[in-house]
């Protein structure tokens, strides 16, 4: 019952002062390439774009109840906050690039 009435709280009197800082982000997946091969990729993203900050998260894959299957595959993808959003295109870029360098299967979506 507190969860309820303190969220009301919240969006009646301080909504005004919620999501104040523009946030941006790009993701990919990212098939046949073990996570260790886009690691490089990771780090140079991060030593070149201050406040551009990277995530990967393997999947082993699945079987949907129709019985297509999604293969193991990565998503993997960046995101900013405040002032660094203006680099996400340009770092966004770059990873494609990348990734394409690999030889990698991707899907954006």
């Amino acid at each position: 019952m507190a969860h309820p009435m303190a969220e009301w709280v919240l969006e009646t009197y301080y909504a005004g002062r919620f999501n104040q800082t523009e946030r941006g982000s790009r993701s990919v997946y990212v098939f046949e390439q073990p996570e260790s091969r886009i690691t490089p990729i990771i780090e140079h993203i991060e030593q070149t774009y201050p406040g551009v900050r990277s995530y990967s998260l393997p999947s082993v894959g699945w079987t949907h109840s129709d019985g297509t299957q999604v293969k193991p595959h990565i998503e993997f993808g960046i995101k900013a906050e405040g002032e660094a959003v203006n680099l996400l295109d340009a770092a966004w870029a770059e990873v494609l690039h990348s990734l394409d360098g690999l030889g990698a299967k991707l899907k954006i979506g």
